[in-house]
């Protein structure tokens, strides 16, 4: 199985594109985590510990994460879905490989990842980056791609997913294979960089919907956190927001704004998935 979290569809065509590959069931854990918000029920992951058939490894259970980077980390929503899983016992040897999609870098992520599922009992066979369109706009100077960019990024991002299946099927290591893309200052980068982020992660919502909103509705279906509702006509941010873009790049109507910070800027929303 492979479990999958994207706010603007990179993430998702990744793990698509994967799970075709090695004839894997993909699942998106915001869309579950909303059904369990819905219904009132607590955040519970799978056990991955049961053992699948067609697993790349032979005689090894088989699990994917797919999933972007966020401030060269790990997002909160993938964080806290391995965080529900249940701890695997000693004698289920779990092999996990994710995917992980991003702008440019990714920092020191394989070590966050690695050491969160040995606390759940689980090895990181290997992680693997492509990079694809930008897509974070709360900071100064970031924008989306140009589209001849864009468009570049997408092509390669086919090869080089081509390439990560196979170093999965041939049990290649990320750092054998080259297909993780840490970056400079990778430690750094992680260290502080996801520290202010999580940091911002606890103050409201910076969203709001302008003028232009038509009262559509998509940004609350696309809300991986449940954090928006409609409130006479208008989307209405409270709660948890993990700043991941999703209502800002579905909106047809550009209507969605995080203060001045994304004014004037571009919309993406990946063509592929």
């Amino acid at each position: 199985m492979i479990y999958y979290f994207s706010a603007t569809g990179n993430s998702r065509w990744a793990a698509k594109r994967l799970g075709e590959a090695l004839g894997e069931e993909t699942f998106d854990i915001a869309a579950g985590a909303g059904r369990q918000r819905a219904a009132g029920d607590p955040l519970v992951a799978p056990s991955p510990c049961a053992p699948k058939r067609g697993a790349p490894v032979p005689g090894d259970p088989f699990i994917g994460l797919v999933f972007p980077i966020h401030a060269w980390g790990i997002p909160v929503p993938m964080r806290r879905f391995i965080e529900a899983m249940p701890v695997c016992p000693p004698e289920k040897e779990v092999a996990v490989y994710a995917v992980c999609t991003c702008g440019d870098d990714c920092g020191r992520c394989d070590t966050q990842l690695a050491e969160l599922l040995h606390e759940k009992g689980m090895k990181l066979r290997g992680i693997y980056s492509v990079t694809m369109p930008n897509t974070y706009l709360l900071l100064p100077g970031f924008d989306v791609d140009p589209k001849p960019l864009e468009q570049k990024k997408l092509r390669e991002a086919e090869g080089r997913m081509e390439a990560i299946v196979r170093a999965i099927r041939s049990g290649i290591s990320a750092a054998d294979a080259a297909l993780y893309h840490a970056g400079t200052l990778p430690r750094l980068k992680s260290r502080w960089g996801q520290r202010l982020f999580l940091q911002s992660v606890r103050k409201p919502s910076p969203f709001f919907a302008g003028e232009k909103c038509v009262g559509c509705g998509r940004c609350v279906q696309v809300c991986p956190m449940g954090t928006i509702t409609m409130h006479e006509g208008k989307p209405r941010w409270e709660g948890e927001c993990v700043r991941c873009h999703a209502c800002l790049h579905h909106c047809s109507a550009h209507a969605i704004e995080a203060g001045s910070s994304t004014r004037g800027k571009g919309r993406y929303v990946c063509p592929l998935s």
